[in-house]
């Protein structure tokens, strides 16, 4: 096999068969992989989740294929001259683990290993309502509280019945190892003007709407829409005079004379970010986003930033007749995030974008600003009915409004509970389908 056809196909079948009726080798994994070949898809079962893709890229079935049948025929080859099994298979483990690099893509491996270490962290990873997601439609994910920005969207995609790319930060996914975790899980990159901020050279000193600099280098490090932060308030910049000179859009109010440090928090173009939120949702994948824009630890909604409602609206104007849906999330710890905690995450019954909202986003200015303030009402209002604050599951069921306990699967445990209202128990944990 290794040479070319140096061993003669008779030897090796003969040796083959002879390895076979030994029965020191269990080829049931090597045929289950072998069938999963066959069917050109690359799986990992792995965390409770099954994620599959078809096998792109360079890698060709015959390749894959290939690569484990030369494996097997090592392996089995070996022990049929009379060498141990665990030492077959050490000398051929290069190929099997060769087969994986060709056969599973990373992003798959790395999704499955993060599902498992959301299983291994929580003690109950409870789910409510799933069957109301969409099957085939777009659908933008809309969730809240936003308490973890890691924790939270790998609970909301570890049991959401549809794959969904959240948002991201551009400088998390910038870090080298949390950063190529972020893409393996599909994220979008969303660059946040906070996280360019820089010290300014030199100091500054303000008079009306003017910004006076010494030592300051404003035609390098400022430039118009930036904001200036000094005095503990951020402040618009409409023009740059020179090095020494720029004006402002307000001016401060109650800020005592002298000279100020300062730093410089860049205008960050969002354009690209909604391009590719618009072509995900064009080709009916899906969206997540946390709305409120920011952790934190509160147990009420923060305010809503607009770009949920640009977003949809957007996208609808885009593509028109696309039936984007968009989903409100409730996630409810009952431990906070400590280890061994408790989650409930409730799916909210979807809704379409009302088409008179779109009409008036089309026509821009004033009337579009109005119309993404309409939706962000719709949606706080959405997210408001997930949104129940409770100490625990028994607590809560109280202000749930069909909230038998059958109605919720719970994902952890023994695998048994279902989902009366069309959930399935699909989504059990990495103990529960190992049960």
């Amino acid at each position: 096999i290794l040479h070319g056809g140096s061993v003669g196909r008779a030897s090796v079948a003969s040796r083959l068969r002879y390895g076979l009726r030994s029965g020191q080798l269990g080829l049931e994994g090597s045929v289950a992989a072998t069938m999963v070949a066959r069917a050109g898809l690359k799986t990992a079962i792995l965390g409770g989740g099954m994620r599959v893709a078809p096998i792109g890229g360079g890698t060709t079935f015959m390749q894959s294929i290939g690569c484990l049948w030369v494996a097997v025929g090592i392996t089995v080859t070996l022990q049929a001259y009379g060498a141990p099994p665990f030492v077959a298979v050490f000398i051929s483990w290069p190929l099997y683990a060769m087969w994986v690099y060709i056969s599973i893509p990373a992003s798959v491996m790395v999704t499955n290993v993060m599902f498992m270490c959301v299983d291994l962290f929580f003690k109950d990873v409870t789910t409510r309502n799933t069957y109301k997601v969409p099957t085939k439609s777009p659908v933008l994910f809309v969730c809240a509280p936003h308490s973890n920005q890691l924790l939270d969207p790998l609970v909301v995609m570890r049991t959401c019945p549809r794959q969904a790319g959240f948002l991201c930060a551009a400088k998390t996914m910038r870090a080298r190892v949390v950063g190529y975790i972020a893409a393996a899980l599909d994220s979008i990159p969303v660059e946040r003007a906070q996280d360019l901020k820089r010290r300014g050279t030199g100091k500054v000193t303000i008079d009306g709407l003017t910004v006076r600099g010494e030592g300051t280098a404003f035609l390098r490090e400022l430039h118009a829409k930036d904001k200036l932060d000094f005095g503990g308030h951020e402040y618009s910049v409409v023009e740059v005079v020179g090095d020494g000179e720029a004006r402002m859009k307000v001016a401060p109010i109650g800020l005592a004379p002298g000279l100020y440090n300062y730093s410089v928090v860049p205008h960050v173009d969002s354009a690209s970010l909604y391009e590719s939120v618009f072509e995900r949702l064009g080709a009916s994948e899906c969206v997540g986003i946390f709305p409120e824009g920011g952790s934190h630890d509160r147990t009420e909604l923060l305010p809503l930033k607009m770009g949920v409602s640009i977003m949809a609206l957007g996208a609808s104007a885009r593509y028109p007749g696309l039936p984007i849906r968009i989903v409100p999330v409730g996630l409810h710890y009952f431990k906070g995030h400590r280890f061994r905690g408790s989650v409930l995450v409730d799916y909210g019954e979807p809704f379409a974008i009302p088409p008179e909202l779109v009409a008036e986003y089309e026509q821009g200015g004033a009337t579009m600003q109005g119309a993404c303030e309409k939706l962000l009402h719709v949606v706080e209002q959405a997210l408001t009915s997930v949104t129940i604050s409770a100490p625990d599951y028994a607590t809560l069921e109280l202000f749930l409004d069909d909230a038998p306990s059958a109605h919720a699967e719970n994902s952890r445990g023994d695998g048994r509970a279902s989902d009366t209202g069309g959930a399935s128990g699909a989504h059990q944990g990495f103990f529960g389908w190992l049960g």
